[in-house]
């Protein structure tokens, strides 16, 4: 499951892993790619990849990551944790995402943990509801994570370390 194997269908470095300079609880990102920040885009696949072997691959609707203050950059990016974007609840989330950041506490201590994620199209029709015209979008986030994880499966006989099972 060598990230290096997967480039080609677009997935690309969105940043490295850290452990929050003022939290050792919390996760932090460094060397971000600035085209994976903002709100704009909300349709995404993602994989955490130690060294260069992807461990988790999942999905988010939302965005990836959001800055703290998007009209105030004092000192490079400053990024939100939370619950509106992906990596911001890996930042401090509990249940899945804590257990994800405790499992890899020491990789990320090491400098082995990066995420590379791919953007998926997002597609609009109109629709007319009662005479007025709307626009629904519609994305594949959801649906390309299981083509990825049946592939997995397929091609290497099991689901990344970090994925415990196909939903």
């Amino acid at each position: 499951m060598n990230i290096n194997n997967y480039i080609n269908d677009g997935f690309s470095k969105v940043c490295d892993v850290i452990i929050h300079p003022n939290n050792e609880d919390q996760w932090y990102y460094e060397n971000v790619d600035e085209s994976c920040v903002g709100p704009e885009h909300k349709s995404w696949l993602y994989f955490i990849v130690k060294d260069d072997n992807i461990i988790k691959c999942g999905e988010t609707g939302n965005p990836l990551l959001l800055l703290s203050n998007p009209n105030k950059r004092i000192r490079g990016l400053e990024l939100k944790s939370g619950s509106k974007s992906r990596l911001g609840r890996y930042m401090v989330g509990d249940q899945t995402d804590e257990c994800i950041r405790q499992e890899l506490c020491e990789d990320v201590k090491q400098g082995k943990i990066t995420i590379w994620a791919k953007k998926c199209k997002v597609t609009s029709s109109k629709v007319v509801v009662m005479g007025e015209e709307s626009i629904v979008e519609r994305s594949i986030h959801k649906d390309l994570e299981m083509v990825y994880l049946n592939h997995f499966i397929t091609e290497y006989g099991q689901l990344p370390l970090l994925n415990k099972s196909i939903k």
